[in-house]
């Protein structure tokens, strides 16, 4: 019993320390940069797709390269099905996305997904009790309820809300540079620092 929560310790702290290096904000305003575009044309639902894949599987690529040589690396595995259920999750949330984007409720569109990236953030924020995050969940949230207001005085929702989503991508992306700098100054990169599995 007390070998697990050692090792829930060990996995916790890793994942915060990851998460201060700033590359899973610059890719996530990357994604949302990318996924815009489909709010102003119906046709383009396969960038909703790349901008998801990406925020999925290239923050990992990105740390071998650039954060692993100066951390180091625990494996665990839970990973696997961790990111299962993120993939599920996102794809969802796509569906549901396109779908509200052809109903006729599609003005409440700039609020719903404000609601539900600040959701994702704030969890984020509580999980690895980072105040960037909250910083960024809450200018998430404050976003949709513009966009709600900037709809109901008869904007088209699709523009107002591909304007949202490029808006919080440039801050995202700022933000996450400005960490992933301040992170490699923190962390030179060593030879000492190799993989390891736990679990």
């Amino acid at each position: 019993m007390s070998e697990q929560i050692v090792m829930e310790e060990i996995e916790k702290k890793a994942r915060s320390t990851l998460r201060r290096d700033g590359l899973a904000t610059i890719i996530a305003g990357v994604a949302l940069a990318i996924m815009a575009p489909f709010f102003l044309d119906d046709r383009l639902g396969w960038m909703l797709i790349l901008g998801s894949g990406l925020y999925v599987f290239l923050p990992e690529v990105l740390r071998r390269h650039f954060i692993y040589p100066r951390v180091g690396y625990v494996k665990v595995r839970k990973e696997k099905s961790k990111k299962w259920k993120l993939i599920i999750s996102i794809l969802l949330l796509l569906i549901f996305i396109v779908i509200l984007k052809i109903n006729a409720y599609n003005w409440i569109l700039p609020f719903y997904l404000a609601l539900v990236l600040g959701a994702m953030a704030f969890t984020i924020a509580y999980l690895y009790r980072t105040l960037v995050e909250y910083f960024l969940a809450s200018l998430i949230l404050a976003s949709g309820i513009v966009g709600l207001v900037v709809t109901i005085q008869g904007n088209e929702p699709g523009l107002v809300s591909a304007l949202q989503l490029w808006i919080l991508g440039a801050v995202l992306v700022l933000v996450g540079i400005v960490r992933f700098v301040l992170f490699i100054r923190k962390y030179p990169a060593t030879k000492e620092h190799g993989n390891e599995t736990i679990g």
